[in-house]
């Protein structure tokens, strides 16, 4: 049975690389002490980390939570829970049958993960923005461009105005076109892609809403983002987590667009009826 992985545990791992000294150091003690840490005040887990009341306050609302009281709440529901190590690595002496385990147990993962860290505010911003949008660009390279199609496909059968592109010139060209009645999605697994950041600047430049869906919450497109949707996938050997990744993404769309359809079901269902029988004629 697979089971996911504790919360802040996904949110430490998700943000570990921007952590200061001293934040890694409360890190380091709540994944090793995380029984210890629902017994401490704020004050005393200071002590035990070198730190400081407000270090400690900091490095909570970096992972996601609003204070250090939610933290340990979190912590606690955690712990009365028996989870599991979910991202195994593949090793060169594994069986069809472990590699087959190993990759869908890291796509359920990371599905469950990115349950735990998305959201629910950012989600209803972003859904909002969406449906208020007088059209909808989305961008996306490599790997996530292919999830750029196929959010292009989903909006655009329920008669959203949607446009999709993969290639820079035509991102910078678009985004140049758009407006503050607009939205932009830009999809990036670093949020560090020099040629998305360059067409989100253009967007920011014309007031152009963006929504930003990367694995990464502190980075050069959150920080230019109006809405950032995290995914959760952790870097395994063989980069099974960059297929789980890109389920991940594709999973947060089906919920934008669901969010979307849900605001005048009567509309968006008939938009629906009206491009499937469109294409009934290529079906035998």
């Amino acid at each position: 049975m697979i089971t996911q992985r504790a919360s802040y545990i996904a949110r430490i791992e998700a943000t570990q690389q921007y952590f200061t000294d001293t934040e890694k150091k409360i890190a380091e003690f709540l994944l090793s002490k995380p029984d210890e840490i629902i017994r401490l005040s704020i004050t005393e887990l200071s002590e035990k980390t070198t730190s400081s009341d407000s270090s400690i306050i900091r490095f909570c609302r970096k992972i996601g939570y609003k204070g250090y009281q939610e933290m340990k709440i979190d912590v606690a529901r955690s712990l009365s829970t028996p989870t599991k190590q979910l991202h195994e690595d593949i090793n060169d002496e594994d069986s069809i049958g472990a590699i087959k385990e190993k990759i869908f147990t890291a796509a359920s993962s990371t599905i469950l993960d990115t349950l735990q860290i998305l959201d629910d505010q950012q989600l209803q911003g972003a859904i909002d923005a969406l449906k208020k949008a007088r059209r909808i660009m989305i961008v996306g390279n490599g790997a996530s461009g292919m999830v750029a199609l196929d959010a292009h496909h989903k909006f655009l059968k329920i008669g959203i105005p949607v446009i999709s592109y993969l290639d820079n010139h035509m991102q910078l060209m678009g985004a140049s076109m758009l407006s503050q009645d607009d939205v932009m999605i830009a999809i990036s697994h670093s949020g560090t892609n020099k040629d998305i950041l360059s067409a989100i600047s253009l967007c920011k430049e014309r007031k152009t809403t963006v929504i930003a869906i990367t694995n990464f919450s502190k980075s050069p497109l959150t920080k230019q983002a109006d809405f950032s949707l995290f995914t959760f996938s952790k870097e395994t050997r063989f980069r099974t987590d960059a297929t789980a990744s890109r389920i991940a993404q594709l999973t947060i769309i089906d919920v934008l667009v669901t969010g979307v359809a849900l605001t005048d079901q009567d509309y968006y269902l008939d938009n629906f009826q009206r491009t499937r029988e469109a294409t009934t004629h290529k079906r035998f």
